[in-house]
């Protein structure tokens, strides 16, 4: 099998919403509102069978006051955006992109990909383990 590719895109202020498509079929569609500091959206493993399309995740989060934490078995993944949330992702091999950061902390680590990242206001933690990094401030 192989790992699925994650994207995390800005969506609504007020709601997390997940798309897990496999096949090129939706099959999981969720959403929640983001009504307290605990909430938590998880999604389990997904992967793909051998000569399948491509499996994808989508999580569309609020731009501000919503922590990431992606890990991925070794598919890409992109964060398009956060502001004053706390971020950490791990690809055991994926690329991993990211776009405007503002985060109190950035963890990223990847044994093997390559991490492309635009970071502004953050304590950033680079693990790269062989994969080129790249990280620069967004003026």
């Amino acid at each position: 099998s192989t790992p699925a590719d994650v994207d995390v895109l800005i969506g609504d202020i007020d709601k997390i919403a997940v798309e897990v498509t496999s096949d090129g079929e939706v099959k999981s569609l969720v959403n929640i509102s983001a009504d307290g500091a605990t909430d938590t959206v998880e999604v389990g493993e997904v992967t793909q069978k051998a000569g399948a399309a491509k499996c994808s995740v989508k999580a569309w989060i609020p731009e501000r006051f919503c922590n990431v934490d992606v890990v991925s078995a070794g598919g890409s993944v992109a964060v398009s955006g956060i502001t004053e949330g706390s971020m950490t992702v791990a690809s055991n091999g994926g690329d991993v992109n990211l776009g405007k950061i503002r985060s109190a902390t950035a963890e990223i680590s990847t044994k093997g990909g390559k991490v492309v990242a635009n970071v502004l206001a953050a304590m950033l933690k680079l693990d790269t383990a062989g994969g080129g990094g790249a990280a620069q401030p967004i003026n």
